[in-house]
């Protein structure tokens, strides 16, 4: 097992109601409980504000964990897993993350001089390599993050994460800002450094489309929650988590295969229904008078199924 984590909780402090009362809590993550073997991308899908992005950089140590535990493979000290560079991110907006006063190859010089991946004298080698694995030409690396384009500017972003030699990398929505063109570029290039480098990662992406090319596996959370996981594959064929389900119908209707709003308002992660958290908009807890009492006032386990799907819903 390269990843493990178990009820993972990221709480923020939200808005008074009142002058002197207490913060409301904004239960961003509440309780994720997935893991990542080697080798293997798994796809975390979900609409926007369910805390893909929260997940990924509680995993990284980007924002405080409130409770559970990240364990990367044998190690489960969370200062060893930040110094060792073993787990990588990549953003959505790659300029935003780079140094519009330094060339791109001192950037990642940087990296590798922080790390201590190579010694002085072979680092400008090393980020020349680097640029031929992204496949960029290594003659790019004397100019600055503004030169380059949307896409030029990713497999930057993906050759600075490549240079510590990472066992996981996060890629945080790193084709949604792109064309449909340069976007399959992206994910051809994903898929063969894994195949290259053995390189797992954590595909964050509202996109089903996309996740659907890379992920082996797809984990679907709602409001901090996972409400289901397993192999891609299963997963589009017959979803069965309602949420799942609603998500897919939506995709399939959109040229792009983006998710959208279902129908009412996303549960509100300062205030989320007690029970399950999508109760509210599930048609099968709002049609069925023998199980409403329980998706209301319950909240359901992840339970595995056939063929090692696992879904949290009290009516499957």
């Amino acid at each position: 097992m390269l990843l493990n984590i178990r009820d993972l909780k990221t709480y923020f402090p939200g808005r008074k109601q009142y002058l002197f009362s207490k913060p409301e809590q904004v239960k961003a993550i509440d309780g994720v409980t997935i893991s990542i073997e080697e080798g293997e991308t798994l796809g975390l899908v979900g609409e926007s504000g369910s805390g893909k992005s929260t997940l990924g950089k509680a995993i990284v140590n980007l924002v405080t964990k409130t409770g559970g535990t990240v364990m990367f493979k044998d190690f489960a000290d969370e200062k060893h897993q930040s110094n060792s560079g073993k787990i990588q991110m990549v953003f959505q907006d790659p300029l935003a993350s780079l140094n519009p006063r330094m060339t791109v190859g001192n950037a990642i010089s940087e990296v590798l001089k922080y790390h201590r991946i190579v010694p002085k004298d072979k680092i400008l080698q090393r980020v020349k390599a680097l640029f031929r694995m992204v496949e960029l030409s290594p003659d790019l690396i004397f100019n600055y993050p503004h030169q380059f384009s949307g896409g030029q500017r990713q497999r930057i972003g993906i050759a600075r994460a490549l240079a510590v030699n990472p066992e996981l990398i996060i890629c945080d929505e790193v084709v949604s800002a792109l064309d449909v063109s340069i976007q399959a570029q992206i994910i051809n290039l994903l898929k063969r450094l894994q195949i290259d480098q053995g390189i797992a990662y954590l595909f964050i992406s509202h996109d089903l489309a996309v996740v659907r090319q890379i992920a082996h596996r797809i984990a679907v959370l709602y409001c901090g929650r996972i409400v289901e996981i397993g192999r891609t594959d299963e997963i589009i064929s017959s979803p069965m988590h309602p949420y799942t389900q609603a998500l897919f119908s939506v995709a399939s209707e959109s040229n792009s295969g983006s998710v959208s709003m279902i129908s009412t308002e996303v549960a509100n992660p300062a205030n989320p229904p007690d029970g399950c958290h999508f109760h509210p908009r599930c048609p099968i807890a709002n049609n069925s008078g023998n199980f409403i009492g329980a998706c209301s006032s319950v909240d359901p386990d992840l339970k595995k199924k056939s063929g090692g799907r696992m879904v949290a819903c009290h009516q499957i």
